[in-house]
Protein backbone atom coordinates (compact mmCIF):
# COMPACT_ATOMS: atom_id res chain seq x y z
CA UNK A 1 0.00 0.00 0.00
CA UNK A 2 1.44 3.39 -1.02
CA UNK A 3 1.19 5.98 1.78
CA UNK A 4 2.82 8.78 -0.24
CA UNK A 5 0.67 11.92 0.08
CA UNK A 6 2.87 14.42 -1.75
CA UNK A 7 1.32 16.14 -4.76
CA UNK A 8 4.59 17.61 -6.03
CA UNK A 9 7.91 16.05 -7.02
CA UNK A 10 10.70 17.08 -4.67
CA UNK A 11 14.20 17.77 -5.90
CA UNK A 12 17.26 17.70 -3.64
CA UNK A 13 18.71 21.17 -3.36
CA UNK A 14 21.49 21.93 -0.90
CA UNK A 15 21.56 25.71 -0.49
CA UNK A 16 21.57 28.24 2.35
CA UNK A 17 18.26 29.98 3.01
CA UNK A 18 16.79 32.53 5.37
CA UNK A 19 13.57 31.92 7.27
CA UNK A 20 11.66 34.92 8.61
CA UNK A 21 8.85 34.63 11.14
CA UNK A 22 7.20 36.66 13.89
CA UNK A 23 9.85 35.47 16.36
CA UNK A 24 12.76 36.65 14.21
CA UNK A 25 15.02 35.25 11.51
CA UNK A 26 16.89 31.97 11.17
CA UNK A 27 19.64 30.90 8.81
CA UNK A 28 18.83 27.44 7.49
CA UNK A 29 20.04 24.85 5.01
CA UNK A 30 17.63 23.98 2.24
CA UNK A 31 17.42 20.17 1.86
CA UNK A 32 14.88 19.84 -0.91
CA UNK A 33 12.38 21.93 -2.79
CA UNK A 34 9.21 21.55 -4.82
CA UNK A 35 6.44 23.76 -6.17
CA UNK A 36 4.45 23.08 -3.00
CA UNK A 37 7.07 23.75 -0.34
CA UNK A 38 10.49 23.03 1.08
CA UNK A 39 12.36 20.95 3.63
CA UNK A 40 14.90 22.80 5.78
CA UNK A 41 17.61 21.77 8.25
CA UNK A 42 19.71 23.60 10.82
CA UNK A 43 17.12 26.23 11.70
CA UNK A 44 18.17 26.39 15.34
CA UNK A 45 15.24 27.30 17.57
CA UNK A 46 13.10 28.17 14.56
CA UNK A 47 9.31 28.27 14.56
CA UNK A 48 6.99 25.37 15.31
CA UNK A 49 4.09 23.89 13.36
CA UNK A 50 1.33 26.32 12.42
CA UNK A 51 3.67 29.32 12.21
CA UNK A 52 3.46 31.58 9.15
CA UNK A 53 6.90 32.13 7.63
CA UNK A 54 8.69 33.69 4.69
CA UNK A 55 11.47 31.65 3.06
CA UNK A 56 14.15 33.54 1.13
CA UNK A 57 16.37 31.57 -1.24
CA UNK A 58 19.36 33.11 -2.98
CA UNK A 59 20.59 31.12 -5.94
CA UNK A 60 23.88 33.01 -6.29
CA UNK A 61 26.24 34.89 -4.01
CA UNK A 62 24.87 38.43 -4.47
CA UNK A 63 22.26 39.94 -2.17
CA UNK A 64 19.34 39.48 -4.56
CA UNK A 65 16.57 37.19 -3.32
CA UNK A 66 15.72 34.86 -6.20
CA UNK A 67 12.82 32.95 -4.61
CA UNK A 68 10.54 34.43 -1.95
CA UNK A 69 8.01 31.93 -0.62
CA UNK A 70 5.32 32.62 1.96
CA UNK A 71 4.43 29.46 3.81
CA UNK A 72 3.26 27.61 6.85
CA UNK A 73 5.38 25.31 9.02
CA UNK A 74 3.68 21.92 8.76
CA UNK A 75 6.13 19.81 10.74
CA UNK A 76 9.28 20.05 12.83
CA UNK A 77 11.13 16.86 13.70
CA UNK A 78 14.66 15.49 13.94
CA UNK A 79 16.20 18.89 13.17
CA UNK A 80 14.14 19.34 9.99
CA UNK A 81 11.41 21.85 9.25
CA UNK A 82 8.72 21.25 6.60
CA UNK A 83 7.22 24.32 4.92
CA UNK A 84 4.04 24.27 2.82
CA UNK A 85 3.98 27.08 0.26
CA UNK A 86 0.99 29.42 0.57
CA UNK A 87 2.08 32.19 -1.84
CA UNK A 88 4.73 33.03 -4.43
CA UNK A 89 5.20 36.18 -6.51
CA UNK A 90 5.44 35.76 -10.29
CA UNK A 91 9.23 36.11 -10.42
CA UNK A 92 9.61 33.47 -7.72
CA UNK A 93 7.24 31.11 -9.55
CA UNK A 94 9.33 31.45 -12.72
CA UNK A 95 12.62 30.86 -10.85
CA UNK A 96 11.23 27.91 -8.88
CA UNK A 97 9.66 26.33 -11.94
CA UNK A 98 12.96 26.57 -13.85
CA UNK A 99 14.93 25.17 -10.92
CA UNK A 100 12.59 22.20 -10.51
CA UNK A 101 12.54 21.62 -14.28
CA UNK A 102 16.34 21.48 -14.46
CA UNK A 103 16.54 19.05 -11.55
CA UNK A 104 13.59 16.82 -12.49
CA UNK A 105 14.74 16.33 -16.06
CA UNK A 106 11.18 15.50 -17.15
CA UNK A 107 9.00 18.28 -18.57
CA UNK A 108 5.87 16.13 -18.27
CA UNK A 109 6.33 15.63 -14.51
CA UNK A 110 6.91 19.35 -14.09
CA UNK A 111 3.75 20.16 -16.05
CA UNK A 112 1.72 17.88 -13.76
CA UNK A 113 3.20 19.60 -10.70
CA UNK A 114 2.49 23.03 -12.14
CA UNK A 115 -1.13 22.10 -12.93
CA UNK A 116 -1.55 20.88 -9.33
CA UNK A 117 -0.10 24.18 -8.07
CA UNK A 118 -2.48 26.25 -10.22
CA UNK A 119 -5.38 24.05 -9.07
CA UNK A 120 -4.56 24.85 -5.43
CA UNK A 121 -4.95 28.60 -6.01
Amino acid sequence: MNTERRRYHRVPFDNPAELRHAGGESRCELMDLCLGGALLASCGDGPGPGTEVELLIRLDQDQVCDIRMSGLVVHREDGHLGIRCTALDLDSVAQLRRLVELNLGDAELLERDFEALVGDV
